[in-house]
């Protein structure tokens, strides 16, 4: 039998939806058909029950959250639904009512946390790149940013503090270790100059406010459905930060195109019909924009997939292009 991190993507996935179909017993319901939706760092399924109902299956990767940190993204996804009107898919709870289950399967090396949600139908907003719709997800942003302020989390919810230029668990192979990969000189220097800008900010960031829960992940190329309603999915990056950053993210996936302003006017317009924008000082989302950036790269050295590793090139041409000019934007307005 080869390896699993041998196996083309399909093959992972025929693997990990034995896994799915271990999970999927721990609740009640009646299942007719399990189907991979993607196998993009996570691996979700679409499950199709007896009774008509249809809901989202993600098997998680190991190594990103613990158990207990995508326990505490459900609550908080729960306590959205609940509390407000934003249309989120609900966390399905097990008989035993838990949020998160542990699966394992032959041929994977790994128990893999599992959790259930409802399925939300409707497009993605890759496909409806337009102003109108990026006034909708900043508006959707702002009620997110309202009930992530006035959350108080139960005891024991622990969520990763975006307190750092690299904040996840993975190793720092881009700075502190062997990244295995040869990066150009000229993206090296602007990454360390980054990195360094960025702790600078989050020190005096953290230092002097208290984060809140943001969504983390809240951007046009997989997250947000659109039907009539347009629904913020897969609260995976749910963590403790900072609305602006918040904003960052959901903007590090528009700096390659060339409607980055328009769609930002139009993010913003939506944002402060709810509340005032966050960012503190001018050219902050500029310099925040980098943290994300920094991030993924990481995160590609990290991995041990050829088809992660593949992709190392076209991100770090991003930084070196894309990026590059919001960071000199930035430091512009910093001695200017």
């Amino acid at each position: 039998m080869k390896s699993f991190n041998e196996l083309t993507l399909r093959g992972r996935a025929r693997r990990l939806r034995k896994l799915a179909a271990q999970a999927l017993d721990f609740y009640e319901l009646d299942i007719e058909r399990i189907r991979l939706i993607n196998n993009i760092s996570n691996c979700t399924f679409r499950v199709d029950a007896a009774d008509g109902r249809s809901y989202a299956l993600r098997v998680n990767l190991p190594g990103l959250r613990t158990k207990e940190e995508i326990r505490s993204e459900l609550i908080w996804q729960e306590a959205v639904c609940k509390e407000t009107d934003v249309a989120v898919p609900l966390p399905v709870r097990t008989r035993s009512g838990d949020l998160v289950v542990e699966a394992e399967a032959p041929g994977v090396p790994e128990v893999r946390c599992c959790n259930l949600s409802t399925w939300v139908r409707g497009g993605m907003l890759s496909r409806s790149k337009t102003p109108e719709n990026f006034q909708r997800l900043g508006a959707v942003a702002a009620r997110l940013h309202d009930h992530g302020e006035r959350f108080r989390p139960p005891q024991g919810f622990k969520v990763p503090m975006l307190d750092r230029a690299l904040p996840g668990s993975l190793p720092d192979l881009l700075f502190d270790g062997d990244p295995g990969y040869e990066i150009p000189d000229g993206a090296y220097a602007l990454m360390r100059e980054m990195k360094a800008a960025l702790e600078s900010e989050l020190q005096r960031l953290y230092g002097s406010n208290k984060p809140q829960v943001i969504h983390g992940d809240l951007h046009w190329w997989k997250r947000p459905r659109l039907s009539r309603t347009l629904h913020p999915i897969d609260f995976e990056d749910c963590s403790l930060a900072f609305p602006i950053k918040d904003i960052a993210i959901t903007f590090y996936y528009v700096l390659w195109g060339d409607q980055y302003q328009e769609f930002l006017d139009a993010f913003r317009s939506g944002y402060e019909q709810h509340r005032p924008w966050p960012e503190e000082s001018p050219g902050q989302l500029d310099l925040l924009l980098g943290q994300r950036a920094l991030d993924l790269v990481n995160l590609l050295l990290n991995s041990t997939y050829a088809e992660d590793r593949e992709l190392i090139p076209e991100f770090l041409d991003i930084i070196d292009t894309a990026y590059r000019a919001h960071f000199e934007r930035w430091r512009h307005r910093q001695t200017g």
